[in-house]
């Protein structure tokens, strides 16, 4: 896990709508990751974002986030 939702309230703009049954809104994604990396079991280097970092061009310091993602993905299968 390399990043986390906040605890509490997470989200202080945006559209983030629970399911009709209550299930799945911002709430439940307190203190979870937002972002997790590893080397699956044939090597490869993967970064999955639950964020979108780069929504409408203008993300405002998540650039850096995509290129370490890049980064650490391409060199030596992500063990660095």
């Amino acid at each position: 896990m390399e990043q986390t939702y906040a605890d509490g309230d997470p989200l202080v703009a945006g559209h983030w709508r629970p399911d009709a049954d209550g299930a799945g809104g911002r709430d439940e994604a307190a203190g979870r990751p937002s972002v997790v990396g590893g080397v699956s079991e044939r090597g490869a280097a993967v970064v999955l974002f639950g964020t979108e970092p780069l929504f409408r061009n203008h993300p405002k310091g998540s650039f850096g986030q995509v290129a370490q993602a890049v980064h650490w993905s391409a060199i030596s299968g992500g063990n660095a």
